[in-house]
């Protein structure tokens, strides 16, 4: 409100006279411009001070921590990794290998420790399928962790059953208007396949849906008609 009201302020603070003056007026709009745009940059330094809003001061953030700056990723991406290695700093508990994970993942983890076998369980509880930055979240970890304990990660996917247990057939399915990406948990995107051949024209591959969480090992594809 003030940067967008500096001109009428400086004319507040002058003799009337010169709102009038044509010189003054060029004088005061200039200097007008000069205070917003210093303004304007204040903020921005202001805001490198923190990793939620740093942009160009994330460079500055990953030389502390020893991070390799990388900008081909994204902001966000690269703000989990500070964050990640932030939360790192201190003595290696369960919590703290939950909050370097979940800062990385983006979502909520569990994680379980089998001391006699020296491992971590890392399971994925808040989205469906292998994370698409599983390999930092790894390496993030691997960092932390002790050298003598095994990371292994566990996944959350939608199986045949899953299915069978909701619809009785896939008749019910379609009834229902539920596509391929609603069984996923998204039911804005795509369109209903009713065959393989559907699947198959659309460019979706067996290697896709197992990717996106769908078990394949009880289902026999000839035709999506042979889930009734």
């Amino acid at each position: 409100m003030w940067q967008s009201n500096r001109r009428q302020h400086m004319f507040d603070a002058m003799p009337g006279y010169y709102r009038e003056n044509v010189e003054a007026k060029a004088i005061v709009d200039a200097h007008a411009d000069l205070h917003n745009r210093i303004a304007g940059d204040t903020q921005d330094v202001l805001a490198q001070f923190f990793v939620e809003s740093a942009t160009w001061g994330l460079a500055h953030w990953e030389r502390i921590f020893g991070i390799p700056t990388d900008e081909a990723k994204s902001l966000g991406e690269r703000r989990s990794a500070i964050y990640a290695r932030m939360r790192g700093v201190g003595t290696v508990s369960k919590r703290m290998i939950k909050n370097v994970a979940e800062s990385w993942y983006g979502g909520e983890v569990d994680v379980v420790e089998v001391p006699g076998e020296f491992r971590i369980v890392i399971r994925f509880v808040s989205s469906y399928g292998i994370p698409p930055n599983l390999g930092d979240v790894e390496r993030a970890l691997r960092l932390l962790m002790p050298a003598h304990l095994f990371i292994e990660f566990e996944f959350k996917y939608t199986t045949y059953n899953d299915i069978r247990a909701k619809y009785a057939t896939y008749d019910d399915i379609i009834a229902e208007g539920i596509n391929y990406y609603g069984l996923m948990g998204d039911s804005t995107e795509g369109a209903v396949y009713n065959t393989f051949d559907d699947l198959t024209a659309a460019g979706i591959t067996f290697s896709q849906l197992r990717a996106s969480g769908i078990s394949m090992d009880s289902i026999v594809f000839t035709n999506l008609g042979g889930l009734k």
